[in-house]
C-alpha cells in the first residue's frame, strides 16, 4: 500500500477475489520524501542505488525497519474505490507501458513523449525494449 501512495492509484485484490481500483482522491499536502532519499540520508543505501527495486530489496531484507522509515514520509494520499481502470491526471484510463507519470511543473499534462527504456519482461526472464 505504501508504494500505491507514491504511484497515486492501483488495483486492489480483495479477500473474496474481486478487484477494485484505488484512485487518487486527495493528499494531506505535506512534502513528499522518497524512501530512497531517506535510506541514503541514513547511510543505509548508496545514493546511486535509490531505485524502487533497491528500496524493495532493502525492506525485504530488513522488514523490522519498514514502519519506522516509512513514517518519515509525512505525506499521505487518500483514495476512492472504483470499479473502472486506473485513470491519470487528465481523467483518462492509463495504458500499460504507454502512460507516463510526469511532474506538471516540468512537463505539461498531455505532452507527447518519445522514450526508449528497458522494462521487465512479463515472463520474468530479463527485460525488453
Amino acid at each position: 500500500m505504501f508504494f500505491m501512495q507514491v504511484e497515486g492509484s492501483g488495483i486492489l485484490r480483495l479477500p473474496d477475489g474481486r478487484h477494485k481500483t484505488a484512485q487518487y482522491a486527495a493528499s494531506n499536502g505535506r512534502r513528499f520524501r522518497s524512501l530512497g532519499d531517506i535510506l541514503a540520508e541514513r547511510g543505509l543505501l548508496a545514493p546511486e542505488q535509490r531505485s524502487r527495486k533497491a528500496v524493495r530489496r532493502f525492506f525485504r531484507d530488513n522488514p523490522h525497519m519498514a514502519r519506522e522509515l516509512m513514517a518519515e514520509n509525512r505525506r499521505f494520499v487518500f483514495f476512492r474505490l472504483d470499479d473502472g481502470p486506473p485513470v491519470g491526471a487528465l481523467g483518462k484510463p492509463l495504458t500499460p507501458f504507454v502512460s507516463v507519470a510526469t511532474d506538471p511543473n516540468l512537463l505539461p499534462l498531455g505532452s507527447v513523449l518519445i522514450l526508449e527504456a528497458e522494462t521487465p519482461d512479463p515472463s520474468g526472464r530479463g527485460t525488453r525494449r
